[in-house]
């Protein structure tokens, strides 16, 4: 990573160890590196290529603002998803950020998913399939592909891969995908504000496909982090954006509003 004069690069231990205390050091160096890029002391190839957790992606706030300004100054080259418990430190999925001042494709994003490119390692660690890796890199399909920088723009500078790639799903002749937004209302987050609120993660949704209600009143109270969590006070659906199930779950709004962390999506019910 490069750095200014009396600054050092951080090991990747020391930022597992900081982002435990929640703090936002990948968007601390994404911006430094950002920063860099556009000066003309950097390298003559003019590149940098970033390790950070997913949340950097679509995360609000200063992620938020970070992403944008990228996206604005044409830097982004790509964005990798890679398989989680790559590392001994940490096991959560994370991703690489390709930046690139003098990219050969200006005006798109290349998008690449290789979180399943894998081989099972010693002590459950696993390792990089790096032939498959090479594989999907060069090629374009449901795993990869390049979007323009409008698309992205449309999307509110998400930067997450899963969000522009397909997976291939085999349809009968009288058969169609139809997208989540035309089937329901997703909301925005509430503009009221407050400092601690009940928050919602994956784990707290519903398991039971009978049932969806599920009672959030003893979840305890923690801080509000505006740009990372949602304030739900309305009636709503919420599901899941990650692992293999959406785990619907009813929130009823005759309680007191709620944080919804960034890793579910929440849709309006109409109870008329």
């Amino acid at each position: 990573m490069p750095t200014r004069r009396g600054a050092r690069s951080l090991t990747l231990s020391e930022c597992v160890k900081l982002e435990t205390r929640q703090k936002t050091v990948d968007a601390f160096c994404l911006e430094r590196i950002a920063k860099d890029i556009m000066a003309p002391s950097l390298t003559r190839l003019n590149q940098a290529v970033m390790l950070c957790r997913n949340g950097l992606l679509y995360e609000g706030g200063v992620e938020g603002e970070l992403r944008k300004d990228l996206i604005e100054q044409d830097l982004l080259e790509s964005v990798i998803s890679l398989p989680s418990g790559l590392f001994q430190q940490t096991s959560i999925p994370v991703s690489l950020i390709v930046l690139n001042k003098n990219k050969e494709h200006k005006g798109y994003v290349r998008f690449v998913d290789v979180s399943e490119c894998f081989v099972e390692g010693s002590s459950k660690q696993r390792r990089l399939d790096l032939a498959k890796v090479e594989t999907l890199l060069s090629s374009v399909g449901a795993l990869a592909k390049s979007v323009g920088l409008k698309e992205v723009e449309k999307e509110e500078f998400n930067f997450s891969p899963a969000l522009y790639l397909s997976p291939e799903i085999e349809l009968n002749e009288d058969e169609s995908l139809v997208s989540l937004g035309e089937l329901v209302e997703l909301l925005k987050p509430s503009k009221e504000e407050t400092d601690q609120a009940s928050l919602i993660r994956i784990s707290e949704l519903s398991n039971d496909v009978f049932n969806a209600v599920t009672d959030f009143s003893n979840l305890p109270k923690k801080e509000f982090k505006r740009g990372r969590q949602f304030l739900l006070a309305e009636p709503a659906l919420i599901m899941a954006t990650k692992g293999e199930k959406l785990k619907p779950t009813y929130f009823d709004s005759s309680r007191e509003a709620v944080s919804v962390s960034s890793e579910l999506f929440v849709a309006r019910i109409d109870e008329n």
